[in-house]
């Protein structure tokens, strides 16, 4: 299929175009077990005109496109599955404005967080984080995507898609298309807290479509100001639903910007130096089962003084210094809150599947008690399962991950995978919501609702008739 070559220097400089086996073959796989295949080209374009002209061919050849902002791939999601070409977005990475008055930023794809966040602080600003990714992550992308973010405790700060003023985007047909406020105030893009004030927010359709639906070239996202002060409270606890019950004692405080419950597992993984399983496991005799961790912001000092006694009044026991093998996790986190660096790290031991999903909290326990029967089965213990436990919203529900890591060179990789899906399976069945359909997950999703299943292939039909963009993902 590569013979369009040729047609496609005509859209494009050759400077921005790659065919080495090496390059396409980065862009053809990830951490998933999505099998992909290797794209004819990636292309890397810097201007919405480029990607309108590319666009333009693929309709005329029937080629697939994906595009993506980040190499970083978890999920299957930025890998073709039909050859093609693969938009490769990182090189659009201008921060095109921060407005400190309105409070926004405005970003291309290839915009990272480690990029962003210094930016932000120059101006007194900054964004919410997501959690499980790293600092070199895509802005955009995690946002488009519904990454749950750190800030989950807080109302409307729980998913990027709620901090998203304006999605700027090209649908298949090489139609532009603002979604938000922009498109109606284009002085003043902040104007409303999120959507368009002329109908419905069309942002919410494109946000968790994979690619699917459209092209989205910039985005404006909410900033918030930075804080005067900040504190990292830390609480242990031997038994999880001891640490649930206390967490909804401070959300009734309604005081935390942060509030993470975190495995023993996963806290050896973060404070480990070369993620060496012997180290991992010294660390972990050294761990409590469980650690709440709060970030609580103030004004001033009196005000803090007050917020710890409200918090002591109820039971809690927080310690403002907590260490373990002499590191004072206070500071760790207080920094990790700010830019994650470790915060990601437990997929970056062994080789990790991981498995988001949200449940309500008086139905965790519950889960990883019936999950520990099912582990039996596999030869896996509950305890090197577990990750984070995040309430979202004041805990109108739960954000929680089980990730399974295992070894490619050593491991069954057949056993491995079918205990994925049995357990995504199983999640599913028992009061979990998988809101991000990747690979595997869409067809166990989608096959809870047919109907809905059969308007998103409408709605993928009206947008994109020749079936070019992303195809397959999305069970699309």
């Amino acid at each position: 299929m590569s013979d369009y070559k040729e047609i496609l220097l005509k859209v494009i400089d050759s400077k921005k175009i790659s065919d080495d086996p090496e390059v396409l073959n980065s862009f053809s796989e990830d951490s998933s077990f999505i099998k992909g295949v290797k794209p004819d080209f990636v292309v890397s374009p810097t201007t919405e005109d480029e990607i309108i002209r590319i666009l333009g061919l693929a309709n005329e050849l029937k080629i697939p496109i994906v595009a993506s902002s980040s190499k970083i791939g978890y999920y299957g999601e930025n890998i073709l599955r039909k050859g093609g070409i693969f938009l490769d977005l990182s090189k659009m990475d201008t921060i095109i404005e921060i407005n400190p008055k309105d409070r926004y930023v405005w970003i291309e794809p290839g915009v990272q967080y480690e990029d962003l966040i210094p930016e932000l602080k120059k101006h007194g600003l900054r964004i919410s984080i997501p959690i499980g990714y790293p600092s070199s992550a895509s802005v955009l992308s995690t946002y488009i995507e519904r990454a749950p973010l750190l800030t989950g405790p807080k109302m409307l700060l729980s998913e990027g898609w709620q901090c998203i003023l304006n999605m700027h985007l090209i649908l298949a047909n090489g139609m532009p298309l603002d979604t938000g406020t922009a498109n109606w105030c284009k002085d003043r893009p902040n104007f409303l807290p999120s959507g368009a004030p002329g109908g419905p927010d069309l942002s919410r359709l494109y946000c968790g479509a994979q690619g699917t639906l459209g092209i989205v070239t910039n985005i404006i996202i909410k900033a918030k100001y930075l804080p005067k002060n900040k504190n990292i409270l830390i609480m242990k606890f031997d038994n999880l639903s001891e640490g649930l019950n206390s967490i909804k004692r401070v959300l009734w405080f309604d005081k935390s910007r942060e509030l993470l419950i975190i495995s023993k597992k996963n806290l050896s993984i973060i404070l480990s130096n070369n993620l060496q399983e012997n180290e991992i496991k010294k660390i972990m005799s050294d761990c409590p089962n469980w650690l709440l961790v709060i970030g609580l912001e103030y004004d001033d000092e009196e005000k803090y003084k007050i917020d710890i006694a409200d918090f002591k009044e109820f039971g809690l026991d927080l310690k403002e210094s907590f260490f373990i093998n002499k590191i004072n996790l206070n500071e760790l986190f207080l920094e990790e809150f700010k830019l994650p660096d470790r915060l990601n790290r437990f997929r970056s031991y062994k080789d990790a599947l991981h498995i988001p999903f949200y449940i309500n909290k008086d139905q965790i326990v519950s889960l990883n008690n019936d999950v520990e029967e099912l582990l039996d089965e596999f030869n896996y213990e509950l305890e090197n399962l577990l990750g984070y436990i995040m309430p979202i919203e004041q805990g109108h529900t739960f954000y929680m991950d089980y990730t399974i890591h295992y070894n490619k060179e050593n491991d069954n990789l057949d056993e491995i995978k079918g205990f994925y899906r049995v357990l995504s399976g199983f999640i599913l069945k028992n009061g979990g919501v998988i809101d991000r359909p990747y690979g595997i997950w869409a067809d166990l999703i989608f096959s809870k609702n047919h109907d809905y299943f059969n308007f998103l292939k409408q709605v993928k039909k009206q947008h994109d008739p020749n079936n070019i963009l992303n195809p397959g993902a999305l069970g699309l």
